[in-house]
């Protein structure tokens, strides 16, 4: 099945994670990781590329920033890729949808926002209050 886009979208109005809905998001899944793997193949190769062409100091702090900024692109597409690998799997294991830590419905409007969620609501929101505490002790440290 391809990509329905244009003639077909998950609705709440259907049984939730129906097979169709899984389809689409496993297709969606799929396309985004194709086109992460191409971004970091793309900057991986553009970085070998302008490896120590420069001759001027100018030159090669320039080329250097452009370098820490292509691995930074790398770093946060490889993150995307792990995230959309995960998401793959619990659609291969029959969990997907579904909160990894609750087990309840991540909900449809957040998985068409993020296919890639892994939390429902609250249990992001704990999370994220439980990740603030930690920075904070980190910095009162």
């Amino acid at each position: 099945m391809t990509l329905e886009t244009g003639t077909y979208l998950p609705s709440e109005e259907e049984p939730y994670m129906n097979d169709r809905q899984v389809d689409w998001f496993r297709q969606k899944l799929i396309h985004q990781r194709d086109r992460l793997r191409e971004r970091c193949n793309e900057k991986v190769a553009l970085m070998r590329e302008a490896q120590d062409s420069a001759v001027e100091w100018i030159d090669r702090s320039i080329q250097e920033a452009e370098r820490h900024k292509r691995v930074r692109e790398v770093m946060q597409a490889r993150k995307l890729l792990e995230g959309t690998e995960a998401a793959l799997k619990r659609i291969r294991t029959g969990q997907f949808g579904f909160c990894i830590l609750t087990g309840e419905e991540i909900g449809l409007k957040r998985l068409l926002a993020k296919p890639t969620a892994p939390l429902c609501m609250d249990a992001q929101a704990l999370f994220e209050k439980d990740r603030k505490v930690h920075a904070r002790e980190r910095i009162l440290e």
